[in-house]
């Protein structure tokens, strides 16, 4: 976004929306792996992974929403070392995702 004012151009820094679908498309395999719904599995990695902070001992999960591309990257790839060390899962590169994306809805 260009401001009218002073040209200066605001490009917003979060995560793309290739990052969101190819992070839930992850998710949805290791939930149907482990038997957890989705959103349980989300939770799950974010604290086994260490992106929550605590209040007063309470779990405040980090919102992948609020993510830079960079933080989302960062927890995409720690979701796939988690999923492939603990979970013995093979989990697509994101170009094998949307290579066979591409190929499956032709």
């Amino acid at each position: 976004m260009i401001c009218p004012k002073c040209k200066h151009d605001f490009i917003p820094d979060n995560r793309t929306s290739q990052q969101n679908k190819y992070l839930h498309a992850i998710l949805g395999e290791i939930a149907q792996h482990t038997g957890h719904t989705m959103n349980e599995i989300k939770q799950i990695l974010k604290y086994e992974l260490g992106y929550y902070s605590t209040n007063f001992n309470v779990v405040i999960y980090d919102s992948t929403a609020d993510m830079t591309k960079e933080v989302l990257g960062n927890f995409i790839d720690e979701v796939i070392i988690f999923a492939s060390e603990k979970l013995g899962m093979v989990i697509l590169s994101p170009e094998e995702y949307f290579s066979n994306s591409n190929e499956n809805s032709k």
